[in-house]
């Protein structure tokens, strides 16, 4: 096990650097395969065990986990992805002096690069899509979609397409969480920090 997401079921069994032995009582090979038909002679992957089962039935799991044999049992969910394939409806976004803001998803960037959005998009945006993991369940990856021109933007109106880590020195959560930070902020100035450590500094009555 090299990762596991913090938000799923599965933290609450597994751990980084677990060794999976068994699924089900089956034995899993070197090659991580698992007898098929009750052959020897046939082999299939163990994730074949899992796929046989449904949201919400038990598997059973025997891990090796610092050097002791541990068994482990995982009532199995369905999987809700850092990046959503559907946008939520009705669209959610956020403009604060000039600076829109909206949750990244599948429907976004189908939108924004189209059905080659895999090759077209910026990288960053694409290894959340394929490998982002859930901090939490209300985790989303929010993004500065495009900057509207005022005399407050002036030399930010360049920045679009680009992931937002952090409000004043704190880090998102969501599109809400975000919210929420600005309209309690009393700083003087709005600081979003964007990938690449790039900084948009608003001053906040503006």
């Amino acid at each position: 096990v090299r990762q596991v997401e913090r938000a799923s079921p599965a933290s609450k069994a597994f751990e980084a650097g677990d060794i999976i032995l068994e699924v089900q009582g089956a034995e899993i090979g070197d090659d991580g395969k698992v007898a098929f038909r009750g052959t020897r002679n046939e082999r299939i992957d163990f994730h074949y065990l899992i796929s046989k089962l449904f949201v919400g039935d038990w598997c059973d799991f025997t891990v090796l986990r610092r050097k002791r044999r541990k068994k482990l049992k995982l009532q199995l969910s369905a999987v809700c992805p850092l990046v959503r394939h559907d946008a939520p409806d009705p669209p959610q976004y956020f403009i604060v002096g000039g600076l829109v803001f909206v949750p990244l998803t599948e429907s976004l960037l189908m939108d924004d690069f189209g059905s080659n959005f895999h090759k077209e998009a910026p990288i960053s945006m694409i290894s959340q899509w394929t490998d982002g993991m859930r901090d939490s369940d209300e985790h989303e990856i929010i993004v500065l979609s495009q900057v509207l021109a005022s005399p407050s933007t002036v030399g930010f109106t360049d920045f679009f397409n680009v992931i937002l880590h952090k409000f004043n020195g704190e880090r998102v959560k969501n599109l809400e969480h975000l919210i929420l930070m600005v309209r309690a902020s009393k700083e003087e100035y709005f600081e979003f920090e964007i990938e690449r450590n790039n900084i948009i500094i608003l001053p906040r009555k503006e």
